[in-house]
């Protein structure tokens, strides 16, 4: 349970880059010892989850930090797997990602113990489980996951650090509507527009960032980045009683 009340740090603009120095520099702060250092990087579509995790993850390896990327796309469910409501938002956020395939094969087993598995993923256009990737996890890596939906109550404590990306909707639209010049077309921007952003926004208003993130970002002008932090409360998850 996220205690009340959660206080607001500061408020302050920066570039893209120097945005992703002090995110270092908070987030080291919450290292635990024998665990690696976990890091969400979640919030809308289109407000620069991608983009800003793997800043970070190249500014980390700059400075030989040993880092393991997780993109959360490739935690998709087969469509047998998911749930048949008619409600398309409702579908997206309760059944297209395996969030607990990912805590059992990669978060729970760090706990004091190196990593180095492959897991099968899923491939969307195909709907089977072909694509295989390598994860190499111990006490000194810095994990940085990159999906939707990280502060949802059943994971967001498994996070040491957790960053929220925001920007109005006015803006998410223009993006996707440049998106959709250089994409699939009409097909994937209608699946933006029925599943993903009326479950993000739907989400986003039930649970606010600010009670579970360290930081929220407002992503408009990656040239002048406006970040606010705050003193988050979690319960740390009990790894020794799994």
């Amino acid at each position: 349970m996220v205690k009340q009340p959660v206080r607001k740090l500061e408020t302050l603009t920066a570039n893209s880059k120097r945005v992703i120095e002090l995110i270092w520099t908070h987030a080291s702060r919450e290292k635990r010892k024998n665990r690696p250092l976990f890091i969400g990087f979640t919030g809308h579509s289109f407000t620069g989850k991608t983009t800003l995790a793997g800043a970070l993850a190249d500014h980390l390896r700059s400075l030989s930090i040993k880092v393991q990327p997780v993109d959360m796309t490739n935690f998709y469910r087969k469509k047998s797997d998911r749930e048949g409501s008619s409600n398309p938002a409702s579908n997206y956020f309760r059944s297209f990602f395996d969030y607990g395939y990912m805590v059992r094969e990669l978060i729970d087993p760090c706990h004091g113990f190196p990593v180095r598995k492959k897991l099968r993923h899923l491939e969307p256009k195909t709907d089977r489980y072909t694509i295989e990737k390598t994860y190499e996890i111990d006490c000194d890596t810095v994990v940085i996951v990159d999906g939707p939906f990280l502060n949802r109550v059943e994971i967001r404590d498994y996070f040491d650090y957790l960053v929220f990306l925001r920007m109005s909707f006015a803006d998410i639209y223009n993006r996707l509507l440049e998106y959709r010049k250089t994409s699939e077309g009409d097909e994937a921007c209608e699946f933006y527009r029925a599943h993903r952003f009326p479950a993000e926004g739907g989400f986003t208003a039930l649970n606010p960032p600010e009670l579970y993130a360290n930081v929220t970002i407002l992503t408009q002008d990656f040239d002048n980045l406006e970040l606010t932090f705050f003193e988050r409360y979690r319960t740390i998850p009990d790894f020794n009683s799994k």
